[in-house]
């Protein structure tokens, strides 16, 4: 066996270990009383093993996962950071919390932050008596974008191209908070950057799956414009395995995470929400990166929960992450239904109470009106500028390869409607976005990730 198997091997058993470790053996379940969300930023679902993916990315959580709940079809509510957590943290969609709407000023090119009048669950948690902590990378994570709200400890490092806190030193600055609140209940907000653009997976890791393609293909997203056809395939193959890359390093990191709440004695009191905040493209529908449509690459991502009370298994009703709003506050008996849109996941993931389905909605404002209206098993997205429309079967079509809108314009407009019953529900009540000036760490990270000119 070589040194690459070795390693592998090495790094599933050590999942299989975290697994065993996670089922303590059969012992009986108690409520949990600590809550924990971990979002792993731009990481796709179907690029996890969990959810099918065949190249070796994602072993601990693999393992992990077979004592989860895995939600197969779980939807953000828009397909970039700012927008997409501050759904998770308010249950309303992006155009109800106004945060990321783009503006210009004096400044130059800005964002609003979540509404002032738009709360946040972890204010409620608070208030309730739990410790609050939080260890976050992004740039629009930032405080001033109104996501410190609620927390007693917000612990925010400026990550850019050129300087990131990796996940083993976000994990280390994690577990060195929860040795502070082992004795008490708390909510741990964990967010890693790793797989965000532009990928670079540090040393052992690296070249584990870029290794089979020639330096001259390791192009940055800056070139790829100026190549050609055939040079751009081979730059997504290379720039999707330096992904993956990121993706193991991620794996690796939370396997270590898992592992550490285990040892501390707050693995089997706590319930452990981990998902993403968008996905990324590869050119499937002429894009890459994010931000940019509505289409199921970037939309999509995974979530996964676990916990003393949690009935482990595969639940393939579409859910929104705008739900883990109110499943958080169910979840921790806060005495608050929700704050906004969702609804509340906690009776399907403890007592198997069948869910309801309902029509979810995601939203794309940088800058533009992109909706996409989703009715199991149908998605449908709408470009309220162009007129532009998308139709798909997700049952029959996951890749979104076919598009319906020509051929069922009876459901199209069924869609429609519910999309404007939305839009009538979200009537702008005449207050402005939140628009506070931007810390200039801030603007100088957003600038060198490409958000700002």
């Amino acid at each position: 066996m070589n040194l690459m198997s070795t390693r592998r091997s090495l790094l599933a058993l050590a999942g299989i270990v975290i697994l065993l470790a996670v089922t303590g053996g059969g012992c009986s379940r108690s409520r949990s009383r600590s809550m924990v969300l971990i979002v792993v930023d731009t990481v796709r679902a179907d690029h996890l093993g969990t959810y099918g993916y065949d190249r070796p990315v994602s072993p601990n959580l693999d393992a992990l996962a077979e004592q989860a709940a895995v939600f197969e079809n779980a939807f953000a509510a828009a397909t970039w950071t700012l927008p997409s957590v501050a759904s998770m943290f308010t249950g309303l969609y992006p155009s109800q919390h106004d945060a990321g709407r783009p503006y210009e000023d004096e400044r130059g090119d800005q964002f609003s932050a979540i509404r002032a009048t738009a709360r946040v669950f972890p204010e409620v948690l608070r208030e309730r008596g739990y410790a609050t902590g939080g260890i976050v990378n992004a740039p629009f994570l930032n405080q001033g974008f109104g996501f410190a709200r609620g927390f007693d400890d917000y612990d925010w490092a400026p990550a850019r191209d050129s300087e990131l806190r990796r996940a083993d030193v976000t994990v280390d600055a994690a577990l060195a908070w929860l040795d502070e609140h082992v004795d008490e209940p708390f909510f741990l907000f964990l967010h890693v950057f790793d797989a965000h653009r532009h990928y670079s997976a540090p040393e052992p890791i690296r070249g584990r799956f870029t290794g089979q393609f020639a330096d001259t293909y390791g192009a940055t997203l800056a070139t790829l414009e100026s190549r050609n056809r055939a040079e751009q395939d081979l730059d997504h193959r290379f720039l999707m395995a330096a992904y993956d890359e990121e993706i193991a390093f991620i794996d690796a990191q939370m396997g270590r995470f898992f592992e550490g709440m285990r040892s501390r004695g707050v693995l089997d009191q706590s319930t452990v929400f981990l998902t993403a905040d968008h996905g990324e493209g590869f050119d499937e529908h002429g894009s890459s990166g994010h931000g940019h449509t509505l289409f199921n690459e970037e939309l999509r991502v995974p979530l996964m929960v676990w916990g003393p009370e949690i009935e482990a298994g595969r639940y393939e009703d579409p859910v929104s992450l705008i739900d883990l709003e109110p499943t958080i506050l169910e979840a921790t008996d806060s005495g608050v239904q929700t704050l906004g849109s969702g609804r509340s996941l906690w009776g399907l993931l403890t007592r198997g109470q069948p869910s309801r389905r309902r029509t979810l909605f995601a939203e794309w404002t940088n800058p533009g009106e992109l909706k996409a209206v989703i009715r199991w098993p149908f998605k449908a997205i709408l470009d309220p500028a162009t007129g532009e429309r998308w139709l798909y079967n997700l049952a029959e079509d996951p890749g979104e390869t076919i598009n319906l809108a020509n051929s069922r314009t009876a459901d199209f407009y069924e869609f429609q409607a519910d999309l404007q019953a939305l839009l009538r529900a979200e009537a702008d009540d005449g207050e402005p976005g939140n628009r506070t000036a931007i810390d200039p760490k801030v603007l100088e990270a957003l600038r060198s990730l490409g958000y700002l000119r």
